[in-house]
């Protein structure tokens, strides 16, 4: 910004004479007209055009200068070329004290988080608050405080309201202050002061409606900052943080303010949840176990211990207490499947990671059911109780049992909207290694049509839409499938459903393998070449269950595949940048894995044709600075063939291999009409 001496001296140059009187017209007139501009706002964001250094000045300052020096037609000027002028973000922080509410989105990797409401008393003390967690209606995680009493409503399948005594010494809850705009602001503020950061605003000859302020870390911390100022209200409208890391990645994290000190609606923070809500009551009963002398893995262990004995002996009354106030109905009825018979073994407790003191305890006790007893190894969570020092509670994580294969397949054909209309070709669930089932996990495979799983954790697929016949038979196997959620980029379920071993089975000793005559191949026209040197070794290393082939190994009857379990376990990622020839992020591109191959224990799977449409499940698309994330990647992969579409553009393919759990792979992308 050019100073108030340079402008004058620019003037004085130029010869410009004003009369005193016309002077003051027009600045009146100017001053007059700068709030209705100024009152003018936009919900949508463009980013704007060139920086200039934010000056504490306030406007008054720049005014008088003008009329003592005459220069009206020079502020005139000044005004259509800045987005606000003398701005001080020092307004912004006198504007944005002593907040009364506020109604913020929080963002993660440019992904919508998490929706807080809070309000405050005239000291800045909170007095309530509620947080969104999850996406859509259906899917979203509520947690209501007020009066020193936690509400936490957790959706179906759990559909359950855990209500405890949590205490706001501190003034702030859940992290509540890191989203705290005005929080923000002060401690940006605190840093341009103390010279750990500099500030520069971007201008714009279009936007005059948003003011967009870059903060840059000088002490060394690999932090940027975006802020975006509205200037009628100099209230900050949004705040992005960018953490760089060392692998040249960057985390982000952002908030966008929906109200500010606005009244809010009360019915927001009635505690009211959907009919068939189990309470789990905390606060006006007391629960758990007494810790006593023991240690907190000792005590962890031992109300896990109580728990299932008062269980397997039908005392649901004090079963229930142990689990934190389980009314007599959840364990009789909603968990009856978990029931044990006698405990054989309770396992060491481990703590959780980052909370604080929780602990996981394995444990392995015999069940029954249909009539049958059988061994089930279970993974509790054993919590101390919030507002209770000294008191251990169990809490049992969502399960419900597998329905049978007939029972299922039946519920699937009925299901038009599952089957897409066509007999379902494959059948199965998905669970984690604990046998909880996984719900809203995608599942895809060489040859069927996705799908996704349903609230207990089961999905049924029909045979590719591109394929008439719509059924699995013997030249479609070996078949690769696999299964993933999209909040965890690092857990894939995955497994492989081999050809029947009967009369004709589709297999082919491997060309000039004299050496190794155990070696053979599985090959199927749908891209999977299964290479066989062990079967006991695949046996060993073969995740999940592939389940049953229908009619004993004839491949006749519906579901031609049933019963296969997807478990979760590790997966890896692969990273980078897409850019062009002159070496610019080339944003929006598609990044698909369009050949995988895994090492299963001495056995190799290579698994090709991936982007296809309808098989397409190891895929990304690149960020504002090129930038993908290929995930879900099962851990024993060992190379991988990506291919990079951008419209307008080439296509470029690249193998990358193995590397770690996140293995980096920076891609040029071929120009229009190329491919590399």
């Amino acid at each position: 910004m050019r100073s108030l001496r340079d402008i004058e001296k620019s003037v004085a140059q130029a010869g410009i004479r004003t009369a005193p009187g016309a002077d003051r017209v027009v600045l009146e007139h100017l001053l007059e007209q700068l709030p209705d501009n100024q009152k003018r706002s936009s919900a949508a964001y463009n980013p704007p055009k060139g920086r200039r250094s934010i000056m504490r000045s306030p406007v008054t300052k720049l005014a008088a200068a003008a009329v003592f020096t005459g220069v009206v037609g020079v502020l005139v000027a000044v005004m259509v070329r800045t987005t606000t002028p003398a701005y001080a973000f020092g307004q912004t922080v006198q504007a944005m004290q002593g907040k009364r509410s506020f109604h913020i989105q929080t963002y993660f990797q440019q992904q919508r988080k998490d929706e807080f409401w809070a309000e405050f008393d005239e000291d800045g003390n909170l007095i309530r608050f509620r947080q969104h967690e999850g996406e859509g209606p259906e899917n979203t995680l509520v947690t209501i405080w007020e009066d020193n009493v936690m509400s936490q409503y957790y959706p179906p399948p759990w559909g359950l309201h855990l209500m405890t005594h949590v205490e706001n010494t501190g003034g702030g809850l859940e992290g509540l202050e890191q989203f705290d705009p005005e929080t923000i602001v002060k401690g940006i503020d605190a840093m341009v002061v103390e010279g750990k950061a500099v500030m520069e605003m971007e201008e714009s000859l279009r936007d005059t409606y948003r003011m967009t302020i870059h903060v840059k870390r000088t002490d060394g911390k690999p932090l940027k900052q975006t802020l975006v100022v509205d200037p009628a209200t100099k209230f900050v409208v949004r705040i992005d943080d960018y953490w760089g890391q060392e692998d040249g990645g960057t985390i982000h994290h952002g908030i966008e303010v929906l109200g500010y000190n606005e009244v809010m609606d009360t019915g927001l923070f009635e505690r009211t949840f959907p009919e068939g809500t189990i309470l789990i009551d905390q606060v006006t009963q007391e629960v758990g176990m007494a810790q006593g002398d023991m240690t907190n893995e000792e005590a962890a262990a031992e109300v896990l211990r109580q728990m299932l004995e008062a269980w397997a002996q039908g005392d649901y009354a004090t079963a229930g207490n142990l689990c934190g106030g389980a009314p007599v109905e959840m364990l009789s009825e909603r968990y009856v499947h978990l029931r044990p018979v006698r405990i054989l073994s309770i396992g060491q407790p481990a703590p959780i990671r980052y909370i604080s003191p929780r602990y996981r305890v394995p444990c392995q006790y015999e069940v029954e059911r249909d009539g049958q007893t059988e061994v089930t190894s279970q993974e509790f969570r054993v919590f101390s109780v919030n507002g209770r020092p000294g008191r251990w509670y169990v809490f049992i994580p969502h399960t419900t049992p597998i329905p049978s294969r007939d029972k299922e397949v039946k519920a699937m054909q009925d299901d038009d909207g599952a089957s897409e209309g066509h007999p379902v070709a494959l059948a199965g669930a998905v669970v984690d290694p604990q046998g909880n089932v996984v719900p809203d996990a995608w599942i895809f495979a060489s040859y069927a049509a996705p799908g996704q799983t349903d609230a207990q954790g089961v999905f049924a697929l029909p045979a590719p839409p591109t394929d008439g016949s719509h059924t699995i038979g013997a030249v479609d196997l070996p078949l690769f499938v696999w299964a993933y959620t999209d909040g965890d980029p690092y857990s894939v379920a995955w497994t492989v459903i081999r050809p029947p071993s009967g009369p004709t089975p589709v297999r082919r000793r491997i060309p000039d393998a004299a050496d190794s005559p155990d070696e053979r191949v599985e090959q199927t026209h749908q891209g999977v070449t299964l290479t066989i040197r062990s079967e006991e070794d695949f046996l060993a290393n073969l995740p999940g269950d592939p389940g049953q082939l229908a009619g004993g190994g004839s491949m006749d009857g519906d579901p031609q595949i049933g019963d296969v379990v997807l478990v979760t376990g590790p997966a890896d990622a692969v990273t980078g940048q897409v850019t062009d020839a002159n070496g610019v992020p080339v944003a929006g591109a598609l990044v698909l894995a369009k050949a995988i191959e895994l090492q299963i224990g001495s056995n190799t799977l290579r698994v090709t044709r991936l982007d296809d449409e309808w098989k397409a499940g190891f895929a990304s698309e690149t960020d504002a600075d090129g930038r993908y994330g290929l995930n879900h990647l099962p851990s024993c992969w060992t190379q991988a063939t990506l291919v990079v579409r951008a419209e307008g553009r080439g296509s470029t393919q690249q193998v990358v291999l193995h590397a770690g759990v996140d293995t980096t792979c920076d891609i040029v992308l071929a120009e229009a009409g190329q491919e590399d």
